[in-house]
């Protein structure tokens, strides 16, 4: 019985301090929009997709383009948010797909859209 008590105490402490900690984390925020990828151009050997944040959004997406044969990605790209002085970018995937990540740390994939 002696031993019983200070190894509760200790595992209700334990379990408290986990509480107030995750209490007290402040809410994650997304720094960037979902994009939305529109196949544009095809052709044999690869497609062009356009892409865009979701309607409605009013901050950046961040995209990558990853090689399907080494699975190596390439730098990640900022997509504007669609203006009159704007075009939406037009990225070409041969042998590649895209993924987005929404706090710049994971990553997704994205399928382009018919």
């Amino acid at each position: 019985m002696k031993h019983v008590l200070p190894a509760a105490l200790i595992l209700g402490a334990a379990s408290a301090a986990a509480i107030l900690s995750t209490a007290s984390a402040p809410p994650t925020r997304t720094a960037y929009c979902q994009p939305v990828a529109y196949r544009d151009y095809e052709v044999v050997f690869g497609r062009s997709v356009l892409v865009r944040p979701v309607p409605g959004c009013t901050r950046p997406s961040l995209v990558r383009k990853v090689s399907n044969l080494s699975g190596l990605p390439e730098a990640p790209q900022e997509i504007p948010v669609p203006s009159p002085n704007t075009f939406l970018p037009r990225i070409w995937l041969f042998v590649s797909h895209l993924e987005y990540s929404l706090d710049g740390h994971g990553w997704t994939y994205l399928r382009a859209l018919p």
